[in-house]
């Protein structure tokens, strides 16, 4: 958990199963996008369901996260942003 202005990768909560939607829709917004998937019997689910993790500067895009579609909240904790720094 992290207040600074720096990047960091925010725990973004999707709407029900709309993992897919939510990281082709902030891509095209230019956000980069980690969605953890993995196979099983040739069906492509993501790793952590209605999660996924976006690389951004929190205090420039909050606005711009909320009202793309698919994406239902950030997680936070305690009030917090939950964030995982690069390092």
């Amino acid at each position: 958990m992290n207040s600074s202005n720096q990047n960091d990768w925010y725990v973004i909560r999707t709407k029900s199963q709309q993992e897919f939607k939510a990281a082709l829709n902030l891509e095209a917004q230019e956000f980069e996008v980690y969605l953890p998937q993995f196979i099983k019997n040739r069906k492509i689910s993501p790793l952590f369901p209605g999660y996924l993790f976006v690389h951004m500067n929190h205090r420039l895009n909050i606005s711009k996260i909320m009202y793309t579609k698919g994406v239902h909240n950030f997680v936070k904790f305690g009030g917090w942003y939950a964030s995982i720094t690069d390092k």
